[in-house]
């Protein structure tokens, strides 16, 4: 779900920044981002406020979207250093920094919203300053419905979309200066020279039919670096990146008005090429008629857009730009493809070349027999400007697809999806059949608690559900399993989404035991026919201690922060802090190569379970039948168990030396990533002398093999490797007596002008979004320092082979 929630905050930024982009006006511009954030990403509420100077510290409520129900108009919020100026709001817009309320209901310093907030659902908020001119004008304000929902990385996303907005609403107030003040030159002549003076930008006035520069205020000078004298000597060519006979055409267009607006280059005294946004027209000076323009640096704006669509080319999800075609009735009948991203292509299996200016009914005949409804979607968003968000089945590539599509404008539209091909298989096997549930529903040990869809009238439960809810079978007959629920209003709103979808998963809820207890837990939530009747199965996970950890993690976390700032502003990162910090990288990675592990049993036991059904209904079902298919399941299982102990044992594992086997070892690593390598067809060869041995510690030892094999995986995706091929040895060399280990892969080796650069730390080629630069520095701190060992880097015929000497 976080990952999902990660995605939803960039397409967010993405939407959000062509808002910014394309819209004009003020009020318009701060109600559409919050509609995106609410709609986009599934929060409750969005609201935006301004600062009032005034003696209380208003702040004041100028654009929401989302669930309201009068909370933003009653908050009285402030900006002062008050009860009612000291939450999140009002601390944002003092400090001009994120603020985050992790929980309403145990900060004390929401108390004065607390009861109106948790009416409406909410749970914590984040509050993100706006800043225009390093002068705070207020905060965004996002309000969402679970505690403890905005994690770090989503919170750089949301905190990235507030500075777009920042710059939007700056954008907007200097195109109203820059319009106001080309009409109030075009007003007057005798009022021309008070404005040109004093305002802060740059403005040129030219001469028409030679193209020479008459004059120029001191803020060009500054902008294009020249003095006034220097200026005056120029001509228009000297400074724009056109051609002479082009800027002719634009010039006699601005003097009959034909053309007042322009984007272009413009070229400083020191050479350097700025994008520029014009507003230009003519006035009349003694009688004269020259071209005034109102200058306007848009550089940082456009590589803004430019890092907006490098994200779009790196994003996991697919991503499409099109064009709507409409018939003769003006109804849509086709669509264009101008631009797709890589992950199009991986999903689809369509390529760039054959889809790029292309229509979708060449690129992919038929589909207005099988998915006809997508033209009318699709066209409906292009000509109205809405945005949906729906999950089909493509039948001409046989995959299902969850897609999200907006307008950016009329007549265009955009996509952005992923393949929940395999989501949904799951979905749909367990819906086939009740009888599928009973093996599961008697050995699980999580909770599990069956009701009827209508009055939510106890059915059935098991024995872990009994256990961790201290009911007796008794005592749940003919009760609501509403009695569970800490939070009514939810559980009522969720069930009804249940039964219109299918299938929810609840991250986190508050339930109550029969004494009283209140604890989280973690919801699985689906409906199917039972004996006749509709029925809601609820699988529910005691996640008290995982969410306990967690806070000890986010505790950690932000205290390792905290002291790697004041190193960097001391002396850059301790190595010790460093390693940690690789380390979770690397837990990450791990957690990664365990979820595709995971995949291959659960779809075994899968198997084995309709396997017992089929056996029952075609009387092949006895005891020995049933038995082995349930030894199988069991074997299974341990398997998956394995693969949690593998976890446990490199992040739980002691920083104490021990005689290890090297072979162990490096298996143990590769067991934890087998699961990734055999997904991405990544051959594995090893020649290991199983009695070679080494004094380690062996979570540091089990780390250097995992960094290396991540930054060989993270190759092969860059370079779209083919045959992929990884060769591990492990030997003694018998001149030295060292100990030998070499990871190699033909991947192409390392370019030769950072080849002596890879060990250093930051260093990456990988985007920030993938790589600190930390991975291969801690491995040679462990080898170098832990080990008293030596690692190597070298490039042969096309393969890449660290070497480690010890």
């Amino acid at each position: 779900m976080e990952t999902d929630t990660l995605k939803r905050a960039l397409q967010a930024l993405i939407h959000c920044t062509r808002v910014v982009r394309d819209n004009n006006d003020e009020k318009l511009l701060l109600t559409e981002v919050c509609r995106v954030i609410v709609q986009d990403v599934g929060y409750r509420l969005a609201w935006i406020g301004y600062k009032e100077e005034n003696k209380e510290k208003h702040v004041f409520p100028v654009g929401h979207y989302g669930f309201n129900d009068g909370y933003i108009e009653n908050a009285n919020i402030l900006w002062s250093k008050t009860e009612r100026g000291s939450g999140p709001t009002g601390t944002s817009i003092r400090a001009l920094k994120p603020v985050i309320c992790h929980n309403m209901v145990t900060d004390e310093k929401f108390k004065p919203w607390r009861e109106e907030a948790i009416k409406r659902g909410f749970a914590s908020s984040i509050a993100l300053p706006i800043i225009i001119n390093n002068n705070v004008i207020g905060a965004l304000t996002i309000y969402a419905t679970e505690p403890n929902a905005f994690n770090k990385e989503e919170v750089t996303l949301l905190h990235e979309l507030t500075e777009n907005l920042s710059f939007g609403i700056s954008h907007i107030r200097q195109n109203k200066i820059n319009r106001e003040i080309t009409e109030r030159l075009n007003e007057s002549e005798e009022r021309y020279r008070n404005i040109f003076n004093e305002t802060s930008l740059a403005i040129l006035i030219i001469k028409p039919d030679t193209l020479e520069i008459i004059d120029v205020n001191e803020k060009a000078c500054l902008f294009y670096g020249y003095s006034r004298d220097e200026f005056l000597k120029k001509m228009l060519m000297d400074i724009q990146t056109l051609p002479g006979e082009e800027l002719k055409v634009i010039a006699s267009k601005v003097v009959t008005k034909k053309q007042d607006f322009l984007i272009t280059r413009h070229r400083t005294s020191s050479g350097e090429i700025k994008d520029v946004e014009i507003y230009t027209g003519p006035i009349k000076i003694k009688g004269n008629d020259y071209i005034c323009s109102t200058i306007h640096d848009i550089t940082q704006r456009k590589r803004m857009e430019e890092e907006i669509r490098l994200s779009n080319e790196n994003m996991i999800n697919g991503y499409a730009y099109c064009e709507m075609v409409y018939d003769e009735n003006n109804n849509p009948e086709d669509f264009i493809y101008l631009a797709i991203n890589k992950s199009f292509e991986k999903l689809t299996g369509l390529k760039g070349d054959d889809v790029i200016n292309r229509r979708v009914t060449e690129v992919i005949p038929g589909i207005k027999e099988s998915n006809s409804e997508l033209i009318e979607i699709y066209g409906n968003i292009a000509s109205v400007g809405s945005a949906e968000q729906f999950e089909v089945f493509f039948k001409p590539l046989n995959i299902w697809l969850n897609i999200s599509a907006y307008s950016p404008k009329k007549g265009y539209f955009v996509t952005i999806f992923e393949n929940t091909t395999e989501r949904k298989a799951v979905e749909m096997a367990l819906r086939d059949s009740e009888e599928k549930y009973r093996l599961l529903f008697t050995h699980e040990n999580d909770a599990i608690f069956l009701c009827d869809t209508e009055t939510l009238e106890f059915i059935d439960a098991n024995d872990a559900w009994y256990k961790l809810y201290g009911y007796s079978i008794d005592e749940m007959k003919g009760k609501s399993a509403i009695i569970i629920s800490a939070e009514p209003d939810k559980t009522i709103e969720t069930v009804n989404a249940v039964i219109i979808t299918g299938s929810t998963r609840v991250p986190q809820r508050y339930h109550k035991r029969k004494d009283g207890t209140v604890f989280s837990v973690e919801l699985s939530m689906g409906v199917f026919v039972y004996r006749g009747r509709k029925v809601l199965c609820v699988i529910s996970r005691d996640i008290t201690e995982q969410i306990r950890l967690e806070e000890e993690l986010r505790y950690i976390a932000e205290t390792l922060e905290h002291r790697v700032t004041e190193e960097i502003e001391k002396n850059r990162l301790k190595d010790q802090l460093m390693y940690e910090q690789s380390r979770h990288m690397a837990m990450g990675d791990l957690l990664v190569n365990i979820a595709h592990q995971w995949r291959q049993p659960l779809a075994s036991i899968g198997v084995l379970v309709q396997d017992i059904k089929d056996a029952y209904l075609f009387n092949e079902l006895n005891a020995e039948y049933l038995d082995r298919d349930v030894t199988n399941i069991m074997s299974e299982l341990v398997g998956l168990s394995d693969t949690i102990d593998s976890f446990k044992n490199f992040y739980l594992s002691n920083l104490q030396k021990e005689e290890l086997r090297i072979k162990n070892v490096i298996d143990s690593a590769l067991e934890v990533s087998s699961g990734y390598f055999e997904l991405k067809d990544i051959l594995i060869e090893k020649e290991l002398d199983e009695e070679l041995t080494i004094n380690a510690v062996p979570s540091e030892f089990t780390q250097i093999v995992l960094n290396i094999l991540s930054n060989i995986r993270d190759v092969f995706e860059q370079r779209q490797i083919t045959n992929r091929i990884v060769k591990i040895k492990a030997y003694k060399e018998p001149d030295t007596n060292k100990t030998i280990i070499t990871i190699a892969d033909n991947g192409g080796g390392v370019r030769v002008d950072i080849i002596d650069r890879i060990f250093e730390p930051y260093f990456t080629t990988k985007d920030k979004t993938r790589g600190t630069g930390l991975g291969l520095y801690i491995t040679k701190l462990i080898v170098e320092k832990s080990m008293k060992g030596t690692i190597t880097v070298r490039n042969i015929d096309g393969w890449c082979e660290f070497r480690i000497e010890i």
